[in-house]
């Protein structure tokens, strides 16, 4: 006798859309690193234009699920499944990222059910902290290790499909 797992679980991906955003208003004196522009060109003394490079190393997985039961799956930042990012920008500056979606819903890649499941509750680690902060590092300007876990809302109602969606990731000089 054998069994189909495969229709019968859920396969969840979220790809992470990354955005970087540039207003660096930065304290009079920083030593802004190689690539940022520090004052001239009409700009105050001391205002730093410096663009945060996100690098999006791996998008977050979450376990797969058996089709008929409702559930919630989590992926922590600790996880395996967790989305991984590193960002490079001006050196000892502190940075916060974030999912700008709060709620987002994923899509039934599979057949014509157009089922949907929701995805939530980020959280944030290894080399930020809860809030998403961290700091740039004083000789490379590099974040590496940032990691986003997240929660799905599976119905039991929910057909057995991969579900795919997108969210963005915000980095910002704060």
């Amino acid at each position: 006798m054998s069994m189909e797992f495969k229709r019968s679980l859920f396969n969840v991906i979220v790809l992470m859309l990354i955005t970087t955003l540039v207003s660096a208003h930065h304290k009079p004196g920083h030593n802004p690193g190689s690539g940022c522009y520090a004052g001239g060109n009409g700009k105050k003394q001391g205002q730093v234009d410096c663009p945060l490079t996100v690098i999006n190393v791996s998008d977050l997985q979450f376990p797969s699920a058996i089709a008929g039961y409702s559930q919630i799956v989590t992926v922590m930042p600790s996880d395996m499944g967790a989305a991984v990012f590193s960002l490079q920008g001006e050196p000892c500056s502190t940075v916060r990222v974030s999912v700008v979606e709060s709620v987002d819903t994923l899509v039934a890649n599979e057949g014509s059910s157009g089922d949907t499941i929701t995805v939530r509750d980020f959280t944030y680690g290894g080399s930020v902290d809860s809030t998403g902060a961290g700091i740039l590092g004083c000789s490379s300007g590099e974040l590496n290790n940032i990691r986003v876990g997240g929660s799905v809302e599976v119905n039991g109602s929910d057909s057995a499909s991969s579900y795919r969606g997108s969210l963005t990731l915000r980095a910002l000089y704060y």
